[in-house]
């Protein structure tokens, strides 16, 4: 049986499909301009026009949408003063450390010689020559030829000093020898019970705040001269001084108590009769909650929580910067040097000197290499110092240094808080998400007229609508006349408790 002309079904391609739910979106969407490429009573040169209209709008979006992004992206935080008048207490009393310059003592050395049993005049000058290269560990390279610590390896090693910790040791002068007298916000205390020995790069250094004394003096709540504290030093000034510094007295490091002394510690150096005053200018770095909800790439820093140092534990800046010192060496010399303490790898003995010689240079520029990105939330110690001779004749105060043997020598450190308040700083994000969002908001409304509901309609078009098209494609003429017209009326007929839609006319 031949089918009627309205029971045929029609087959349309998806390209006509497309255009027709193309046109609906442009005749319906609430994007400026878009309705003028479909109207039928304008030229064609018109919706070039309007076309070219949406195209360079569209551009400008888009590239207001990357520069917006790249500078997110880029430079995604700032820093603001959020305090000019925090109490002294909100940032700790640093870490104290005093390296003797004179770096061994000759009397020490001589009696060490002694023991050694050398009657041989000449073999016994030899050893003393060589003993000073042992130096060149610490950095001390510039004075000696490759050669001397070649020559030094020999004569050390046949007299069986092999352990330069050990060595060391014995022939520095300890702090119960050079710290005569101490005080905290001027109260005096036993020196041996708020100073210990440390190693540092500079040798074996006497500390305060740092190690095992760190929890005891974390903060104090005063400041100008006479608060913090105040240590007498006694140089031991030898007619032979094993330094490389033209001068005697002591090198004075300041750093965070949670870090080893080194890396972008401050120094300072005070020379024998002198009184030093090291005034200290707190200031500390904070970061707000959006600052710690960006990703590491984007702040580029780190928490002290979210890195793990494989030797100190929480990361800090410095101390990932020694860590990464004492991998290097050891991937080279197979050992770390003696000063390097808080790793478990082998030190250095005797025979590893001309291997620590030959990469001492590599060490200056190992910051480059090393993956150390700086702290989210950090303390910083400016500091500012003066000097004068030290008139203990004169001053009315030397009642204070009880039992304490002054002389032309002696020196007087004070190291305090110089104003009542300090700094703290506030590193936040430029643009948050939601400001973000409005800014990208901003932009496509100026540009094109946009705003959220027009991405909901373009998905509504590319989807929901394009499917009903689509179906519409495969219905005969009389079932598109019947759809398509406004008078569709739907009742439904019981039949056995069936619902069946029926079709009126």
């Amino acid at each position: 049986m031949k089918p009627k002309n309205g029971d045929v079904k029609r087959k349309r391609g998806f390209g006509p499909i497309l255009y027709d739910t193309y046109k609906e979106f442009a005749e319906n969407t609430s994007l400026h301009g878009l309705k003028y490429t479909v109207m039928k009573d304008i030229g064609k040169w018109e919706k070039t026009f309007w076309l070219l209209v949406l195209f360079f709008g569209f551009a400008c979006a888009i590239y207001l949408t990357i520069l917006f992004w790249g500078r997110y992206v880029s430079n995604p935080t700032r820093t603001t003063i959020l305090s000019y008048y925090a109490p002294t207490t909100t940032i700790p009393f640093p870490a104290v450390s005093i390296c003797n310059i004179n770096r061994i003592s000759k009397t020490k050395l001589d009696n060490f010689v002694d023991k050694l049993g050398i009657d041989d005049e000449e073999e016994k000058k030899i050893l003393m020559d060589a003993v000073p290269k042992v130096l060149i560990i610490s950095g001390q390279t510039g004075l000696y030829k490759r050669i001397d610590v070649e020559w030094a390896q020999i004569v050390l090693r046949r007299h069986n000093i092999n352990n330069l910790t050990q060595f060391l040791g014995e022939v520095t002068h300890n702090c119960s020898e050079t710290v005569m007298l101490c005080l905290w916000n001027e109260e005096i205390l036993d020196c041996s019970q708020i100073f210990n020995e440390a190693l540092t790069s500079n040798g074996f250094c006497c500390s305060f705040n740092y190690g095992d004394t760190k929890v005891k003096y974390a903060t104090t709540e005063f400041n100008g001269v006479g608060s913090g504290l105040t240590v007498l030093l006694d140089p031991k000034i030898e007619k032979v001084q094993y330094s490389n510094y033209k001068s005697s007295g002591f090198k004075v490091i300041i750093h965070d108590p949670e870090e080893y002394p080194g890396g972008r510690a401050t120094t300072r150096m005070i020379t024998q009769g002198s009184v030093a005053y090291i005034q200290l200018f707190g200031s500390k770095m904070i970061c707000s909650g959006a600052v710690k909800d960006l990703p590491i790439s984007q702040r580029d820093c780190y928490y002290t929580d979210e890195m793990e140092l494989g030797s100190f534990g929480e990361y800090t800046y410095s101390n990932c910067l020694t860590e990464c010192e004492a991998n290097y060496y050891y991937s080279k010399c197979n050992c770390v040097p003696y000063f390097y303490d808080f790793t478990d790898k082998t030190k250095c003995d005797v025979s590893s000197l001309t291997c620590i010689f030959d990469i001492r240079s590599d060490i200056a520029n190992l910051s480059k290499i090393c993956d150390c990105p700086t702290q989210c939330e950090d303390d910083f110690y400016d500091i500012v110092s003066e000097y004068s001779d030290f008139e203990y004749t004169k001053s009315m105060f030397m009642f204070s240094y009880e039992n304490a043997t002054i002389d032309n020598e002696t020196i007087l450190l004070n190291v305090f808080f110089n104003e009542q308040i300090q700094i703290v700083f506030m590193r936040d994000t430029i643009f948050s998400t939601i400001y973000l969002l409005s800014s990208f908001g901003g932009v496509y409304s100026l540009f094109l007229g946009c705003s959220l509901i027009t991405i909901v309609e373009v998905l509504y078009y590319c989807t929901f609508r394009l499917f009903i098209n689509m179906k519409h494609s495969s219905l005969t003429p009389a079932d598109e006349k019947l759809f398509n017209s406004k008078q569709i009326y739907t009742i439904y007929k019981d039949r056995k408790n069936d619902f069946v839609p029926q079709f009126l006319p």
